[in-house]
């Protein structure tokens, strides 16, 4: 909140001594939101809802992809932590 505030608050200031009008503030304060619109179709599921959803062989690969982002070993979930049979037994 209080960076959308700063920024509306200074896209204000220029838009003001620019000599624009206010359909210029308007755009230029809803270009934020557009650009969190364009970049959900960028981000990728969550481990979670992929496994609620049992799409298992999904959450595998989207765990080693984060792992492998954050340098970490995948020796903790070589067993049956996330494989089908497992998630169907604790249901």
């Amino acid at each position: 909140w209080s960076f959308g505030a700063i920024y509306a608050i200074g896209a204000g200031w220029l838009i003001y001594y620019a000599g624009l009008d206010w359909r210029w503030y308007l755009a230029s304060c809803a270009a934020p939101s557009w650009l969190c619109v364009i970049l959900t179709f960028f981000i990728p599921e969550s481990p979670r809802w992929l496994l609620n959803n049992g799409e298992n062989i999904k959450v595998k690969e989207e765990l080693i992809r984060m792992a492998n982002w954050n340098n970490v070993s995948m020796d903790v979930l070589r067993g049956r932590l996330i494989e089908h049979e497992a998630v169907e037994e604790n249901k």
